[in-house]
């Protein structure tokens, strides 16, 4: 592969001489080249694949980024093509735009949106020219409104893969849970089409909660009151725009939950402040009815403790046809100190009825319910930075070892989790995918084929294969 700068007569000759049939693919210089490699495996332009990787082509350590692509390609099959400093070659640009009279681009969506990938291993600003010759939407980080930043920290990535959604934050730069939020952005990833809802009030918006399975409903805490951390619970609806407050009689059960919408987007789950007879509240927004679940969670979980104390109600879940709740509570000690036993309630929504699971950490630590499976058998949690999936019906814990896992998929197939990087890994805690280091893991979608990562002050999406990556 190459010319005969690259690889010399003499060495194609020795290799002749062996009885092996040698082929040589080269171009005029390395970016030609690559696209003569490209069209060998029948893509004649980038109107031929669904994925492109680019990569920097005249970079002294070029050949770094080349090895960490080759795996990337065969993989996905997605042909890689370079790019140089300060934009693309003329050959790579001709052959991402593809022929004028081409029946289908690279840029136009297939049924699947989450079937378009451009992989850059280049400089961002290389990336961007590459996104615009390719109609692409823009790169995450790019997103931000004007006069705004984009608050990545919470951001969700839709159950479909269709849409990111995040946070605006009013000033620059935003750091996490010192930055007031405006707006909730959501990103179309098929078109790029932005559609943004603005809050219309000084509330600090501290967290996006949830997000439902089509990208048009988002769930956000809003502290109406900083002084007094009293909070509402809010429903941006990106489809018509339209903004939902939800009863303020005590906080909102939204705080670090991650599965508070049910029903497509139309049910919203909260909770009432810790006291005696709270009980998590199931809200149709749209119908303005709310149902109230006939049990006192934080009682049960109280009970449940060996102390008779516990921190309950900060984080909820429910499931999608909305018949089961799920809340969490931290056993305290005299010294009002998590013990490090976290005591998962799961609640019947139709009778009430009640089972609690007890996880004991290793050493005490603050513990949390970060999301459970769709048939609320499982829960992932976290104890420190220690991660675990919990068996509900029997109570029994499956290490994941140390890092921050942030999602699961309904079927709890696949774990988003991060140690020194985004990682997504099975129950086994096989690593199926890993994103650069210094990468955040968020979020995955339903069927565990893409996860949603921050790396870089950005967002990026991170493909997932079926088989461990090792």
């Amino acid at each position: 592969m190459g010319g005969t700068a690259a690889i010399s007569d003499a060495v194609q000759a020795e290799l002749t001489s062996l009885g092996i049939t040698v082929t040589r693919v080269a171009g005029d210089a390395r970016a030609d080249t690559a696209i003569e490699v490209a069209k060998i495996r029948g893509a004649d332009s980038a109107a031929d694949v669904a994925r492109v990787t680019l990569v920097a082509g005249e970079d002294p350590d070029a050949w770094a980024g080349g090895f960490a692509a080759a795996a990337h390609s065969a993989m996905f099959d997605a042909p890689i093509v370079l790019g140089r400093e300060g934009g693309l070659p003329g050959v790579t640009t001709a052959w991402l735009e593809g022929p004028a009279d081409a029946d289908q681009t690279f840029a136009q969506a297939p049924t699947d949106p989450q079937g378009i990938r451009l992989t850059c291993v280049v400089d961002p600003d290389v990336c961007r020219t590459a996104r615009d010759v390719l109609d692409l939407p823009p790169i995450a980080d790019d997103l931000a409104l004007a006069g705004e930043c984009p608050g990545f920290d919470t951001a969700r990535l839709s159950g479909d893969g269709s849409t990111i959604v995040y946070l605006a934050t009013q000033g620059c730069p935003h750091h996490s849970g010192g930055t007031t939020a405006v707006g909730v952005v959501g990103v179309d990833l098929a078109t790029g089409e932005a559609t943004r809802v603005g809050f219309g009030s000084p509330g600090a918006a501290q967290h996006l909660a949830d997000v439902s399975h089509d990208g048009t409903v988002a769930a956000v805490t809003v502290v109406l009151d900083p002084q007094t951390g009293e909070e509402v619970g809010v429903i941006a609806d990106l489809a018509d725009g339209s903004l939902t407050h939800l009863p303020a009689t005590a906080g909102m059960g939204f705080g670090d939950g991650h599965q508070v919408l049910a029903d497509g987007g139309d049910i919203a789950v909260t909770a009432q402040a810790c006291d005696a007879g709270a009980c998590p509240t199931l809200h149709d927004w749209r119908a303005e009815t709310t149902r109230t679940v006939p049990t006192d969670l934080c009682d049960a979980i109280h009970e449940a403790t060996t102390t008779g104390a516990s921190n309950c109600y900060t984080a909820l879940a429910v499931d999608e046809a909305a018949t089961t709740v799920v809340a969490h509570g931290e056993e305290l000690g005299t010294d009002g100190q998590p013990t490090g036993r976290l005591l998962i309630a799961r609640t019947t929504v139709a009778t009430g009825d009640v089972d609690i699971a007890a996880h004991v950490a290793a050493e005490p630590a603050h513990c949390r319910l970060v999301m459970v499976t769709d048939d609320t058998a499982t829960a992932l949690i976290r104890c420190g930075t220690t991660t675990s999936l919990l068996d509900l019906a029997h109570g029994t814990a499956t290490d994941l070892g140390e890092g921050e896992g942030t999602a699961i998929t309904p079927s709890g197939d696949r774990v988003v989790l991060t140690v020194e990087a985004a990682r997504v890994i099975d129950p086994g805690g096989e690593v199926l995918a890993e994103g650069p280091a210094g990468s955040r893991g968020l979020a995955i979608t339903d069927d565990g084929a893409t996860a949603l990562i921050a790396v870089d002050g950005g967002l990026d999406l991170l493909d997932v294969p079926t088989a461990p990556s090792g």
